[in-house]
C-alpha cells in the first residue's frame, strides 16, 4: 500500500493560536482512514478547559498561527473570563 507523505512541518508540543483566539498545542500528524487526507491532531491549552481536537491539515493551516511559549504565557496572565468571553465558541 502506498500511503501519502504527510505535509505538516511541525514539531510536538508546538503551540498556535487560532484566529478565534483560542490556544493550541500541536501533537501529530495522521491520516484520515477514509480518504487517507492528513488530519492534524492538536490540544486545547488556554482558556478553556483541555480538550483534544482533530482537523484536516488544509484547514489547520489556514486558521492557526505559530506562536512562541512567550506569546502564551502573556495570554494566561490576561482575565480568562474576559479572554473566553471575547472568543465565539
Amino acid at each position: 500500500m502506498n500511503l501519502p507523505p504527510l505535509n505538516a512541518p511541525y514539531a510536538p508540543g508546538q503551540l498556535f493560536r487560532h484566529m478565534d483566539g483560542g490556544y493550541y498545542e500541536y501533537d501529530k500528524s495522521v491520516l484520515f482512514a477514509d480518504d487517507q487526507d492528513e488530519l492534524v491532531i492538536y490540544k486545547h491549552v488556554w482558556p478553556f478547559e483541555e480538550s483534544t481536537w482533530a482537523r484536516r491539515y488544509s484547514e489547520f493551516k489556514a486558521r492557526f498561527t505559530p506562536i512562541l511559549p512567550e506569546d502564551l504565557a502573556a495570554a494566561k496572565a490576561m482575565d480568562r473570563q474576559a479572554v473566553q468571553n471575547g472568543i465565539e465558541q
